[in-house]
């Protein structure tokens, strides 16, 4: 009986330990901070350099379709 009490407790332990504690991302606390949260800076250069890629595919559109132009 001993035995299954030492294993009912490292079960509980290994659950217990595996939880997030309630504060990760989901328990809404960057929601109402705002949005802010760790990787805020790394999130928004990503929104940046998705913005810049846009604009340089469009700005290749437009070279290549003046290559085009020319060529004909």
């Amino acid at each position: 009986m001993n035995g299954k009490v030492v294993m009912v407790f490292c079960t509980v332990l290994l659950l217990s330990s595996c939880g997030d504690g309630g504060g990760s991302a989901d328990s809404g606390d960057a929601a109402r901070t705002g949005g802010d949260h760790v990787w805020k800076s790394q999130t928004d250069m990503i929104d940046k350099a998705k913005g810049i890629e846009d604009t340089v595919m469009d700005q290749s559109a437009k070279q290549r379709q003046a290559i085009d132009d020319q060529a004909r």
